[in-house]
């Protein structure tokens, strides 16, 4: 807790009876020390008694005598004597000194402190204002000022260390090279408005009991406040530091302003105490700014404020709302460790080079919208608790938010991410926003976890997503995004409802780019929805699990096989696929899929089905890897087979295994002879689907072996045929065969009707043996073929009207 002003009074005063700046004690303070070097004052002094003996006028030392008789020197009620520069306002005993003065003798004060102050000259110091020659200034160390020191005219070159000093210094515009004021106390407050420190100026230490009054004052060389109290508030409003500006361990107990403020040189702000607000708007940092470790306990603003060299504002405190809207951060911006407790804006801030926010707490609302990251910009580990804005922000470099946890509502809408963007482990407690996002580099959220609602709608992906082990427990979107590049959800999670409508997966260029969608291995808890959504190139689901109604509905297949190819496979759909308005294509892509809740797909007429699978059967032969094609097309025929197996749609169930036993035909791996069958049940019966045509091959063998018979008669017995005409040969071959295809009824022939008939004789009646074993033998083929043939068309008319 900072301490009060009396407290700090008492501290001060404390101290300074301690560096006993009595007469006696004078003596013991050298003067013009450097170091081992002791340069003394610009007569030769030594020591601050021997510069208060030499009178400035005449140059000559005056002994304590002649001090006395000028009432210069006065003796304490301690006993002790005392310059009456140093005279205290109040004695050890508490009682009056300098406070109980009247007017008379406060002149004689200011016209002995006039004088000295008159024939003080430059002097050559060090950037600490310590003198590398003899010191020609002013030596007031230890003084107690009622006024200050004025000459409008003159130039004011001294030495205030451990010095009271009074407020008004408007008199005093121009300040010497060297001026310190070291550990001085200005017990009312100090006004040096539009002063100009023509060198160095040095107030370490110092004690601003008022407001210290600094607007618009110069600082040409470098100026000096470290470990400085303003228990007031600090004015800086316009003022110009030309070199170094030190400000470390400052405490600013009051408002202090910097407002429009130019640092020239390097400022330091480490470990600076804020506990009034802190105003730095439309400051200008042109070389380094620090502010480690600095503490804001209110509100601080750096609204528009250029740094155009490094800024640090590592493990800061900033306890009150911050600004930095429409900063400039034109070298590295480095907020390592900061912790910002109150709200934070940012909106339009820009920074040029690498910035970091590693391990930054946001306790409240924070907002970066419209900022622009040039350089690689690093956020691992923050912690936003408040909602968090990054809206038409615009990353240019690398970006990094691994490990973040967002705790409120974030939102990136329309950001735009240039390089690579990293989300890994990062958490998104509330509802997370990244609509119409521009990802032109990789982007990844492996293992993120997003608690609330997820938006990713028309957000594009023009290089490689990575969702890997990512869990999404509330509802997700991602419609009308788009995916140029590779992009993986592997392993992870959707618990809710996910929406990919409109979602574009795009062709990649060159068309052959090897590049993919993956959702291997992951979980569909709630409702999916992929409606209307492009696969334009390969989208995998292997292994995953839709464990609700997942909907395909108007989905764009692969242009290309191979990105079609086991699509879905090894994947399981617990509830309803729907697949109505895809169309009745890209068989292969269901080749290894799990069906258990049914699946819908659109009502396409038979021939049209046959010319798609037609078509993707011939691609399939004309690939490079011909035969792992056609396995596909059989095994995704198959499932859908037994998908509508299921669901007792007995026509497309038929016309699905008819397209599977096509494919598997059509491999080269297949035996000869099971090719052989399936061609000839393709050609007969259209594998099981035609009526028609096994009733038509049933027609056709009458009179095909009918002309086998006649060809037989006629080679084997045609002695025997000279009675009947050909015409009746073939008439009575014809009944013949037609006996053999309907062994019943009028077509049965009675022994008499055989004996009469010299044709039938000879196909029915007793011969030799080896005419009769191949009439025996061609009438037997024809029955097996007939049965066959009557067998298919049953079985088809069983299918097609559903008997048991």
């Amino acid at each position: 807790m900072a301490k009060s002003t009396a407290e700090l009074q008492a501290d001060w005063w404390a101290a300074w009876w301690i560096h006993d700046f009595s007469w006696a004690g004078l003596a013991g303070k050298p003067v013009g020390q450097y170091g081992d070097v002791l340069h003394g004052g610009a007569h030769g002094e030594q020591d601050l008694q021997a510069w208060w003996r030499r009178d400035p006028a005449t140059g000559l030392l005056r002994d304590d005598a002649t001090l006395r008789a000028v009432g210069e020197l006065v003796r304490g009620p301690d006993g002790r004597d005392w310059h009456i520069a140093h005279v205290p306002l109040r004695w050890s005993d508490g009682s009056a000194a300098k406070d109980g003065w009247p007017e008379a003798e406060r002149d004689c004060l200011a016209a002995v402190i006039g004088h000295r102050v008159a024939a003080a000259s430059e002097t050559a110091t060090d950037r600490f204002c310590i003198a590398t020659a003899p010191d020609g200034r002013a030596q007031l160390w230890g003084t107690v000022l009622l006024r200050a020191p004025t000459d409008p005219a003159r130039v004011l070159h001294a030495v205030c260390d451990w010095a009271m000093l009074p407020r008004e210094w408007e008199d005093t515009p121009m300040l010497g090279a060297g001026f310190r004021c070291e550990y001085a106390n200005f017990f009312d407050g100090a006004l040096f408005r539009r002063a100009t420190f023509s060198a160095d100026a040095s107030f370490n230490g110092a004690i601003f009991s008022g407001v210290a009054h600094f607007f618009r004052a110069t600082f040409s060389g470098e100026a000096s406040f470290n470990s400085s109290t303003f228990s007031g508030g600090a004015i800086f409003y316009s003022a110009t530091f030309s070199g170094a500006a030190h400000f470390s361990s400052a405490t600013l107990s009051g408002d202090a302003s910097f407002t429009s403020a130019t640092f020239s040189g390097y400022a330091f702000f480490d470990r600076a105490t804020f506990s009034g607000r802190a105003f730095f708007e439309s400051a200008t940092f042109s070389k380094d700014a620090g502010f480690q470790s600095a503490n804001f306990s209110k509100d601080a603003g750096f609204h528009s404020a250029t740094f155009s060299g490094d800024a640090h504002f590592y493990s800061t405190t900033f306890s009150g709302n911050t600004r930095f809207d429409r900063a400039t951060f034109s070298g590295e911006a480095g907020f390592h460790s900061a912790i910002f407790s109150g709200d934070v804006r940012l909106d339009s801030a820009t920074f040029s080079g690498e910035t970091s926010f590693y391990s930054v707490t946001f306790s409240g609302n924070t907002s970066f919208k419209s900022a622009t990251f040039a350089g690689e910009t690093g956020l691992n580990s923050a912690t936003f608790f408040g909602n968090a804005n990054f809206d038409n922000a615009t990353f240019s470099g690398n970006t990094h938010f691994g490990s973040a946890t967002f705790s409120g509502e974030i939102n990136f809408n329309s950001a735009t991410f240039s390089a690579d963007a990293r989300l890994d482990s990062a958490t998104f407690s509330g509802n997370a926003s990244f609509d119409r996002v521009t990802f032109s580099g990789n982007a990844s959220f492996g293992c993120a976890i997003f608690s609330g609602e997820i938006n990713f709608n028309s957000a594009t992906f023009s290089a490689d997503a990575r969702f890997d082990s990512a869990t999404f427990s509330g509802n997700a979107s991602f419609d009308r995004v788009t995916f140029s590049g590779n992009a993986s959800f592997d392993g992870g999670e959707f618990a809710a409802r996910v929406s990919f409508q409109h979602a574009g997966f795009l062709f990649p260029s060159p068309p052959n780019d090897a590049r993919s969608i993956r959702f291997r291995d992951w979980h569909f808890g709630g409702v999916t929805e992929f409606d209307h959504a492009r696969f334009e190139r390969r989208v995998e689901f292997t292994a995953s699990i839709f464990a609700r109604l997942a909907s395909f509905q108007q989905l764009t297949w692969p242009k290309c096989l191979a990105d079609a190819q086991g699509m879905f496979s090894q994947a399981v759909f617990k509830d309803l696929a729907s697949f109505q308005g895809a169309g009745v294509r890209r068989f292969a892509a269901f080749d290894g899929v799990v069906l258990q809740g049914g699946l819908q797909l659109d009502d396409a007429d038979e021939p049209t089905a046959n010319a798609t699978f037609h078509t993707e059967r011939k691609e399939a032969e004309a690939y490079a890897e011909r035969e792992a094609a056609l396995r596909h097309l059989e095994g995704g025929c198959r499932v859908l087979k037994q998908a509508m197996e299921k669901s007792s749609n007995k026509a497309r169930e038929q016309m699905f295994y008819a397209f599977e036993l096509m494919a598997r035909r059509h491999q080269r791996a297949i035996p000869w002879w099971e090719r052989l069958i399936s061609h000839a049940y393709g050609a007969v019966a259209d594998y099981g689907r035609s009526i028609g045509r096994p009733l038509l091959w049933l027609v056709l063998l009458v009179p095909a072996f009918a002309a086998a018979y006649a060809g037989l008669l006629y080679g084997g017995r045609g002695e025997a045929l000279a009675g009947p005409t050909p015409r009746v040969v073939l008439v009575e071959c014809l009944s013949h065969s037609a006996q053999r295809v309907l062994p019943f009824g009028p077509w049965t022939l009675t022994p008499a009707q055989i004996a009469q008939s010299p044709v039938q004789s000879l196909l029915q009646g007793p011969t030799d043996a080896l005419f009769s074993l191949a009439i025996r033998g061609l009438g037997s083929l024809q029955s097996l073929l007939a049965l066959i043939l009557a067998f298919l068309a049953g079985l088809s008319i069983r299918r097609r009207f559903q008997i048991n």
